[in-house]
């Protein structure tokens, strides 16, 4: 990895040591190549890791939290081999620190930093020399992330991980944490509804505000809308549902602008033909079998997609709003779904079989159905004189640890299909005295 020559061209690569030499012999590790002027020199390009193993420690001991066994297991795997790949090539790495090991939390892949301070050894001499790999002082030119001199622990020629499962965060715990909320409802009036402000109520006591879910065997990454931002750079994210989906929407725009009021964060939902409606052109009818004209219309825009629908498949709303339920074109006299609840999983498997043969025409899109949230209610329902007055945290207990969904609609919508399952039930059963009605 010598880095003292000048070279003409700024490689992207994927680990492999590299020599201006042999720079053909290695071409076909190389990613991608940038034409640089003047003075050049030879970088080495990784993606953008999150934190460090000093910082992710340092965390869970502030949160006096373990961190999980599966996740010390997965982060030696990586080291053990990522050291024994840089010896095997003669180089020994003299800074192994937790602060030179970076991580990405999401995908719990680590690689060793900082290889200004190392040792070439040479098996032709009776002596190891010394040879600095330096690193510059200047910053990458963009769009690239990050620039360093960084040898890639998790190599998929050189160094296989070993098989991990998807991240399944709906099994873990609430946890304690000081630095939450992540914005006030006093403030974000712009993009906060009145009625979702919890801080805008009577209510006094607020410790429901300090608590982030922690999955079981995996790492939730903290969110930073920074980074948040540059990842959906010039992408559109899309939520299309309920007004489960539009508290979503609400509380992102929130996150993202820290409850503080940006000139650089807009509302461009009129160009979107955004409306709180089901279907302006048709309001009395509402056709179960076929899907929005919003996603028919925008679906090749959009680069994550949010799905929900529950709570208001109810006659009351029905009545309320005079819509009649329409299949085929026609007025629906099909018994079987004319019952709300049937119609309901109707139109989850119609929505979800749409979208499903959708995505190979949107190789963009990312799609998630999410399941239903809980009522909360107890002694009676919304309308029967049930209550939701719980103030306690975690009441009900901190945990969960479940082999299928508390959604079981929603799960087997989308079993077999492409698209995600956003599984929030379970875990915000756990969280009523968030969701309290007086």
């Amino acid at each position: 990895m010598a880095f003292n020559g000048w070279y003409n061209r700024l490689y992207t690569v994927t680990g492999q040591y590299i020599d201006d030499d042999d720079s053909e012999k290695y071409r076909p590790q190389i990613e991608k190549g940038f034409n640089k002027e003047g003075q050049t020199i030879l970088y080495l390009v990784f993606e953008y890791m999150d934190t460090n193993l000093k910082k992710f420690i340092r965390r869970h001991r502030s949160n006096r939290e373990k961190i999980p066994a599966a996740t010390v297991k997965i982060l030696m795997y990586q080291l053990c081999k990522g050291v024994a790949f840089v010896h095997g090539r003669g180089v020994l790495h003299r800074d192994l620190k937790p602060r030179n090991l970076l991580m990405d939390c999401k995908t719990m892949s680590l690689k060793i930093a900082n290889l200004s301070l190392n040792q070439h050894t040479s098996s032709e001499e009776d002596f190891p020399s010394t040879d600095l790999l330096h690193q510059s002082i200047t910053s990458a030119p963009p769009p690239l992330s990050t620039i360093g001199n960084f040898v890639d622990v998790a190599d998929g020629n050189e160094v296989p991980l070993p098989e991990k499962k998807e991240c399944d965060y709906r099994n873990g715990k609430w946890v304690s944490d000081n630095r939450r909320p992540l914005y006030s409802g006093f403030g974000c009036k712009h993009w906060l509804s009145e009625s979702w402000s919890c801080r805008l109520t009577q209510r006094t006591d607020f410790a429901y505000e300090k608590f982030r879910w922690q999955p079981e065997a995996c790492e939730m990454p903290e969110f930073e809308a920074s980074q948040f931002l540059g990842r959906m750079q010039d992408k559109t994210i899309a939520y299309v549902g309920d007004s489960l989906g539009r508290q979503m929407f609400q509380s992102m725009m929130c996150m993202v602008t820290g409850g503080k009021q940006r000139p650089d964060v807009e509302d461009v939902g009129a160009e979107y033909g955004f409306v709180l409606a089901p279907d302006r052109a048709t309001s009395y009818a509402m056709h179960l079998g076929r899907p929005p004209a919003f996603l028919k219309n925008n679906l090749h825009i959009f680069h994550v997609l949010v799905l929900n629908t529950g709570h208001h498949w109810n006659r009351g709303k029905l009545r309320a709003n005079k819509w009649e339920m329409y299949l085929g074109g026609a007025p629906n006299n099909n018994r079987n779904i004319s019952i709300i609840w049937k119609v309901k999983n109707f139109i989850i498997h119609s929505i979800v079989k749409w979208m499903d043969a959708q995505l190979p025409r949107h190789p963009q899109l990312k799609v998630f159905y999410r399941t239903i949230s809980p009522w909360h209610f107890f002694n009676g329902d919304w309308n029967t004189g049930g209550s939701r007055d719980n103030t306690n945290p975690l009441a009900k207990g901190s945990g969960i640890h479940l082999n299928h969904s508390k959604d079981s609609d929603a799960e087997g919508a989308v079993r077999g299909t492409r698209i995600k399952l956003l599984d929030v039930t379970a875990l915000s059963r756990l969280r009523d005295e968030g969701h309290i009605s007086r």
